[in-house]
């Protein structure tokens, strides 16, 4: 009998740290990996907009993407496939009078995973503007949804 309940000890001692890791997992801010299908789904939600905006295909220089329980910060820089910048004329055409460079324009979202699927929290219209100038994620949005300011101070 005590054979029998020290070992359900151990079982149960053995099966506790793998709950609370998972849980110290969940409150870090952490960066999906390079080419992960957790990237690449976050990356998905931006792509039909900057899409319509700028034609297929879109493909993006990731600046920053930054994931916290359900949520994900994400600064990109959409380009075309191989790295090649967006056609002058399709950017112009695309934002007319935008004074933002095409080189260096940055698409920043705050995504919020609805079950399996990563959907805009904010810009909420869904439609990130790529000749906005003024960051629209900021200490105050995080604080009101409960989220880290780490998701946002980024390390080079």
């Amino acid at each position: 009998m005590i054979r029998r309940f020290a070992t359900a000890l151990i079982a149960i001692a053995l099966a506790t740290p793998v709950a609370s890791n998972s849980a110290a997992a969940e409150d870090a801010v952490r960066k999906p990996l390079t080419g992960s299908a957790e990237e690449n789904a976050i990356e998905d939600v931006l792509r039909p907009p900057m899409e319509a905006l700028f034609g297929k295909p879109i493909a993006f220089r990731v600046q920053a993407i930054t994931v916290f329980r359900d949520y994900a910060y994400v600064l990109l820089h959409p380009e075309r496939p191989g790295g090649k910048p967006i056609e002058e004329a399709t950017w112009k055409k695309a934002l007319n009078g935008c004074g933002q460079d095409r080189g260096d324009v940055t698409i920043e979202a705050l995504l919020k995973k609805n079950g399996n699927d990563w959907r805009f929290d904010l810009p909420a219209s869904g439609q990130p503007d790529a000749c906005a100038s003024d960051t629209i994620v900021g200490e105050d949005v995080l604080k009101a949804r409960g989220l880290p300011l780490d998701m946002i101070l980024l390390e080079d």
